[in-house]
């Protein structure tokens, strides 16, 4: 089981036409085991194809020397996922028109990658 030292923060904001923002921040300590971009965007990936059957857009950045971003697309949902080793930090943000939507995009990775926010 992968532990995150703390839950930062989690803000939600709605307003801009209707849509739903959904932002959670993580503390992590060990970059790799707890923020692997193949096994991030995999399981983001299985999220949206289990909540949703559009098809999914992504687009994924690795920077030098580390930290990843992954942002994946669907009508109903945008998910942005981006780690800050070097702070130790890992941030999900996510967008939709359905509050419900958004919550369950974000207990289901936090489940699938089996973080814990002490």
């Amino acid at each position: 089981m992968i532990e995150v030292d703390a839950q930062v923060a989690t803000h939600s904001a709605s307003g801009v036409r209707g849509f739903e923002t959904q932002s959670t921040r993580f503390r992590f300590s060990d970059y790799e085991s707890q923020c692997e971009p193949a096994r991030l965007h995999a399981e983001s990936l299985n999220v949206l194809n289990q909540l949703t059957t559009s098809k999914v857009r992504e687009c994924t950045h690795h920077f030098t020397p580390q930290g990843f971003s992954l942002i994946l697309s669907v009508p109903e949902i945008f998910l942005a996922i981006h780690t800050w080793p070097e702070l130790g930090l890992l941030t999900v943000d996510v967008v939709s028109q359905n509050p419900e939507l958004s919550l369950k995009v974000v207990t289901q990775l936090q489940e699938a990658l089996a973080w814990v926010a002490i």
